[in-house]
Order: C-alpha cells, then sequence, then structure tokens
C-alpha cells in the first residue's frame, strides 16, 4: 500500500516553497530564475493535492467507519499538532533573544494570541501567525474535518452519490464569498482532485469515469484559481499515478517536508539575521541560509516530528484492528 511518489512529491513541494519564501527575492540579474522561483507558491497546492489522495487513501485502507472519528482526529492531532506546537514555542523563544540583544528589552508574549495558535484560529479573530505558513495548517485542519465526516459517502457504492457530493463542494466555491485564505472553499478542487485520484486508485471509479470528472475540476480550477494551479494539479495526478521509482534524496526530502515546510522561514530567518555582516552575497547568503534550513528541519524531523508520528500510528481504528 505505500506510494513511492508522495515522498517525492512532499520533497518538491516543500522545496518550492522554501525557495518563494528565500530565494525569490534575489538573483535580481538572472530575471529566469528569480521568475522561477517565484512560482514556488505552487509547492502549496501541491500540499493540497497530496493531502486530498493521501488522507482517504490512509482512511480507506484503515477501514475507516464514521464511529471512529473521535480516534481519527486524535490520531491526525498527534502527527501534526506536537511539531506545530514546538515551533511556534521556538519561535517565540528566539523572539525574546533577538529583542534582548538588539535593545536588552523583554519580548511581550500576547496571550490570547499565543492560545489561538493552539486551534490555528489567530487569523480568525484578528491575530497574526507567528509565522505566514500556519495558516495553511487551518485550511488542513478543516479538510480533516470534512473527510471525517463524509468519507462514508464518497466512498459509497453508489457512485452518484459521491458525484453529488463533489459537485456541491465545487457549487460551494461560487456560491460562498470568504475571506481569502480562511476556508477551504477556496482550494477545495485541489482537494477534490486528491480525491478523484484516490478514488481510481482503489478501483471506485473507472479510467473514463477519472478522466471526465478530473477534467471538470480542471477546467473549473482554472476559472478560479488559474493555469498555473490546473498544470501544477496535472503535474501531482500524474507523477502519483505513474512514478514508481525511488530516489533516496527525494524520500529524504519528503520526510522532513513537514518539518522544514513549518521551520523554513524562521530558521532561514534566524540565519540571516546572525551572518548577515560576514556572507555580505546576497545570493550566496541566501543559498547558504536555505542549506541551514534544511539541516535545521532534519534535526527538528528527529527530534520532535518522528516521535509524534511514531504515536500518532498507535491509534488504530477499523475492523481489523
Amino acid at each position: 500500500n505505500y506510494i513511492p511518489s508522495l515522498n517525492l512529491l512532499r520533497g518538491i513541494a516543500a522545496l518550492s516553497v522554501c525557495f518563494f519564501h528565500i530565494l525569490s527575492v534575489s538573483f535580481n540579474d538572472f530575471h529566469w530564475i528569480k521568475s522561477f522561483f517565484g512560482k514556488g507558491y505552487l509547492g502549496l497546492d501541491l500540499f493540497f493535492i497530496i493531502s486530498g489522495f493521501i488522507i482517504p487513501y490512509s482512511m480507506y485502507q484503515n477501514k475507516y467507519e464514521i464511529k471512529s472519528f473521535p480516534k481519527f482526529l486524535l490520531k491526525r492531532s498527534l502527527r501534526i499538532e506536537p511539531p506545530y506546537i514546538i515551533s511556534f514555542l521556538l519561535i517565540i523563544v528566539m523572539m525574546y533573544f533577538v529583542t534582548y540583544i538588539n535593545s536588552h528589552a523583554i519580548y511581550k508574549i500576547n496571550w490570547k494570541q499565543f492560545g489561538l495558535h493552539f486551534l490555528y484560529l489567530n487569523q480568525y479573530f484578528g491575530y497574526d501567525s507567528y509565522t505566514v505558513v500556519y495558516w495553511t495548517l487551518a485550511i488542513e485542519f478543516q479538510f480533516y474535518l470534512l473527510m471525517g465526516v463524509l468519507f462514508p459517502l464518497i466512498i459509497n457504492q453508489r457512485k452518484a452519490i459521491s458525484v453529488f457530493l463533489l459537485i456541491v463542494f465545487c457549487s460551494l466555491v461560487w456560491v460562498l464569498n470568504l475571506h481569502y485564505n480562511w476556508f477551504i472553499f477556496q482550494y477545495i478542487y485541489l482537494f477534490i482532485a486528491g480525491i478523484l485520484i484516490f478514488l481510481y486508485t482503489v478501483k471506485h471509479i473507472s479510467l473514463p469515469y477519472f478522466i471526465s470528472l478530473f477534467i471538470v475540476v480542471l477546467f473549473l480550477m482554472y476559472f478560479k484559481n488559474g493555469l498555473d494551479v490546473v498544470l501544477t494539479a496535472i503535474f501531482g495526478c500524474i507523477a502519483i499515478l505513474t512514478i514508481k521509482k525511488e530516489w533516496k534524496i527525494t524520500n529524504f526530502l519528503g520526510k522532513i517536508s513537514y518539518s522544514f515546510y513549518l521551520t523554513h522561514m524562521e530558521a532561514a530567518g534566524w540565519f540571516i539575521f546572525f551572518v548577515r555582516e560576514t556572507i555580505t552575497n546576497d545570493i550566496v547568503l541566501r543559498i547558504t541560509a536555505t542549506l541551514f534550513a534544511i539541516a535545521f528541519a532534519v534535526g527538528f524531523y528527529f527530534l520532535f516530528e518522528r516521535p509524534a508520528l511514531q504515536l500518532s500510528k498507535k491509534i488504530r481504528y477499523g475492523k481489523n484492528h
């Protein structure tokens, strides 16, 4: 049941987002490189497609039933919450440190902002995230909630029910006028693309059925999210379905991708802050900062993410467990 392409895609997605945040502001004399890194935000869309595929696929393999909803949420929370919480605690510690060495003042923590971070609610109450990538975790968790409730309908033997459900969610995008980056519906086509790949992979729908529905989703995605996102969805679909080979480097990047995604902005920012007077060339500085962010993510993975992953695997649900 192992999908070799997923670590490759996770690694590509994490690197793309990192390049967008750290390298796209450099290379002013190399416009094509700058433009290439400027498209790195599409790695986020790739993450959503991967989630749309792997979450229901995992539920299917574990024979998920609606009565397992609390265990499902606990399993997902144990997987993503501990690394997330530790990452923003580290940010707060560094805020104290950097503030003190700059002005000998003590950083004042906003306790309401701090508390809201635990449930990804800060943006909904007008508070900034400690780092810009955290808003996506709120979108991911909304997807977990929807899948926990709707998965039995999506996998229903009456395919008309599955299709009707997908049509409803496709329609909500155009009916609801929602705040940007607050709710899953703005990205629902990416998740649906992943769900369709899942349904085809487990042979719940035939190839002609899959192609027809996928084309419809791509068509709607074009008008809502643009051509770049459509091409990303096509790439993600082809990669998940066709890539069977593994490479050590992409496996490695895929394994640390969540840690890398959580920490790359701050790790690179700390590095640049402390060595910018030593490394004066901006391109060299930011490339070195990217390498430091990868190294930092490796340590973070082994110290915090892997234990959380192992703990989440102990939560079982389904008839065979």
